[in-house]
């Protein structure tokens, strides 16, 4: 069992499904979708290819996930590299202002 969360301006809904496949794979839960063996959820960026070709719709356009935020593990917070730095802000230059999956 899963447990999804979808919500619609102030509306949220927390659906229960029951699937008939499961796995820990993004690769494999991709793939099923793309041959039609039913609804996936995935992170945007993970499908964007698959929904620009068609292999994929999106389903409950008016209907948004949580975020899934991007996160940068450091060993420390004080004192890190220029270079770690300068690659942390490329990051978030990269994604702001639309992330390149939709450009």
């Amino acid at each position: 069992m899963t447990l999804w969360h979808l919500s619609r301006g102030q509306e949220i809904q927390s659906i229960r499904i029951h699937p008939w496949l499961s796995s820990n794979d993004g690769n494999v839960i991709r793939q099923w979708g793309c041959d039609g063996q039913g609804i996936i959820l995935r992170s945007e960026w993970d499908v964007a290819d698959a929904l620009a070709d068609g292999s994929l719709v999106r389903l409950l356009t008016a209907w948004t996930l949580p975020d899934a935020d991007v996160v940068a593990l450091t060993h420390q917070r004080e004192g890190l590299p220029e270079r770690t730095r300068n690659f942390m802000r490329f990051l978030q230059e990269s994604f702001l202002p639309v992330p390149p999956w939709r450009a």
